[in-house]
């Protein structure tokens, strides 16, 4: 289960990423970017990384596999 919960429900939040890393000169930030993330999913993620010109490392979940993306690298 992921630690990361939906509000409405109380559930683990569901979400195509397996990881989110984000690179920040604040560590507060980077985890609650990378927390934000996980949470809206992998399109929304890499869309807002690009608006924030964030270094972000996104590991989805693929049906046998896993998939890398690397944003602003």
């Amino acid at each position: 289960y992921m630690h990361i919960l939906e509000p409405d429900s109380g559930l683990p939040a569901k979400s195509d990423l397996a990881s989110v890393s984000v690179l920040h000169d604040k560590a507060m930030m980077a985890d609650a970017y990378a927390t934000a993330m996980m949470a809206m999913g992998s399109q929304k993620a890499a869309t807002l990384a690009k608006q924030l010109n964030l270094s972000v490392v996104l590991i989805l979940n693929q049906q046998s596999d896993f998939k890398v993306v690397k944003i602003n690298q």
